[in-house]
């Protein structure tokens, strides 16, 4: 059972929409690990912060950028707010 619930930024869905079915497939997965620990140490991810944004992370996905999600430890959810994208 998932301890963290995962939501998205509204943005964030036209994102996922534009990427290519088995990118999207690889984030299927990242979110279900996040689901089970979005923080580092909890975390079967490489999970780090992202310099200058209090509670917001990020993780390598799919072979090319980073997932950035802002955590709400009270409320445990996860929020992804958008992708970088690195070499494009």
């Amino acid at each position: 059972m998932a301890r963290w619930r995962i939501t998205q930024a509204t943005s964030f869905g036209s994102l996922v929409a534009a990427l290519p079915d088995d990118t999207r497939k690889a984030l299927a997965d990242v979110y279900r690990v996040l689901s089970q620990g979005p923080l580092s140490g909890d975390s079967l991810l490489q999970v780090e912060p992202l310099p200058g944004a209090p509670d917001t992370y990020t993780v390598p996905f799919a072979g090319a950028g980073f997932l950035v999600y802002a955590v709400d430890q009270q409320r445990r959810t996860v929020e992804l707010v958008g992708m970088i994208w690195l070499g494009f």
